[in-house]
């Protein structure tokens, strides 16, 4: 009996992606009948092409940014209504997409009230670790630093703390206001949150921001201190010697002898060293 769920289960989502693939296919041909530059021209235009795609997010998406540019804030209003009533029921992730349109354009044209009515109508669809990193990414967009650590705040919260995400963001956040001593602070908070096995991670990206973010009080030195401490816990984890690598690479200054004798220890402690180059990647 579980056999046959997991097949019926299959075979409903492989039609899913099937039916997602022939509604491209059908806007890719629909566009490039449209000749010239092969974009819609007009709203006659995109009222055809979603006759024969109308579960298609980014053919709606198109269209309200197209209303937009028209200065037609609510025929784009409209438009993104008219998606989530028309969007087939099961096509949760194209339904979302036009939710968060709808977000970003009452960010930019709406009010407070507006932006939090549209983030209302998010949170029951949508998990909440991803719909608060979203609107993160809105906020730290529109320069509001304050707005989008409190969203990432929830996002953390969503998940117990345990996200090594959404704790990243905040770090990341925090370097680049330059406040260096408050990443530190929230890099701290998150190894007591997180479990040890998400340390590593949490260490590892943070002296990948010390070195790439020298104008934000980022340091070179601090990062190579990291990364000898990560190598000494954990000396036959090569991918930590790679990474270590390809951060000096990187960001090291072009100091080739550092380079050198870090190939030097992982040779010496018989790693592979097949994959770690000069050039990065």
């Amino acid at each position: 009996a579980k056999a046959d769920k997991k097949a019926k289960k299959s075979s409903s989502r492989a039609r899913a992606r099937q039916r997602r693939i022939e509604e491209a296919e059908i806007v890719a041909r629909e566009q490039a009948m449209l000749e010239d530059d092969g974009a819609p021209q007009s709203a006659d235009d995109f009222e055809r092409l979603l006759l024969s795609s109308p579960n298609s997010s980014l053919l709606w998406i198109q269209y309200m940014a197209f209303q937009t540019a028209q200065t037609e804030l609510d025929q784009a209003r409209t438009l993104a209504e008219r998606a989530l009533s028309t969007i087939n029921i099961r096509e949760e992730d194209e339904k979302q997409n036009v939710l968060f349109a709808l977000l970003e354009l009452e960010y930019k044209y709406g009010s407070a009230e507006t932006v939090n009515a549209v983030i209302k109508r998010i949170l029951p669809q949508v998990n909440h670790k991803q719909a608060y990193l979203k609107i993160a990414d809105m906020y730290e967009a529109g320069g509001e630093y304050d707005k989008a650590d409190e969203a990432l705040k929830k996002a953390v919260k969503a998940k117990k703390g345990t996200t090594k995400k959404g704790w990243l963001r905040r770090v990341e956040l925090k370097f680049k206001q330059g406040e260096v001593d408050g990443a530190r602070e929230l890099l701290q908070a998150s190894t007591r949150a997180l479990p040890q096995k998400k340390h590593m991670f949490m260490f590892l990206a943070f002296a990948r921001l010390e070195y790439s973010m020298p104008n934000k009080g980022g340091s070179k030195e601090r990062a190579r201190t990291m990364c000898e401490e990560l190598v000494s816990r954990a000396p036959k984890r090569n991918d930590l010697w790679h990474q270590y690598i390809d951060l000096e690479i990187k960001y090291g200054g072009g100091d080739k002898r550092h380079v050198d004798s870090l190939f030097e220890r992982v040779t010496s402690i018989k790693l592979s060293v097949k994959k770690i180059k000069y050039g990065g990647g």
